[in-house]
């Protein structure tokens, strides 16, 4: 009887990027304040495949390390909040993680992942 394993290994190399945004008002001092925060993030990603089995369940080891940059930009009175920031390098970025893809049909995949670093 099998055991339902795929006996190999599969290494995945690819890039990852992600942008966010985030924008806050306030009141303060009867004026309107504005906080508004871009992010860019460009890593370069690999991923182990460490269980393969024929019943549709791939479990794998992430890895990913790259570069953000963000801007900061604030209009507004309040001195709480007096950072406005050009295009800045926010330095090196890395994320290390554990994840499992169930496919229960051919097209439709079931991802759960979890890791420790900055990254997505």
């Amino acid at each position: 009887m099998s055991p339902g394993f795929v006996p190999y290994a599969i290494l995945g190399v690819g890039r990852d990027y992600s942008f966010s945004s985030f924008h806050v008002s306030s009141n303060y001092n009867q004026q309107n304040n504005q906080l508004n925060f871009k992010a860019n993030r460009l890593a370069l990603s690999a991923n182990i495949m460490t269980l393969v089995t024929q019943y549709g369940l791939i479990g794998y080891a992430t890895g990913q390390l790259g570069l953000v940059s963000y801007r900061k930009d604030y209009t507004g009175s309040n001195p709480a909040f007096s950072c406005t920031e050009g295009l800045k390098n926010g330095g090196p970025d890395y994320r290390i993680g554990y994840g499992f893809e169930f496919f229960p049909f051919e097209s439709l995949d079931f991802t759960l992942e979890g890791g420790y670093g900055r990254g997505a």
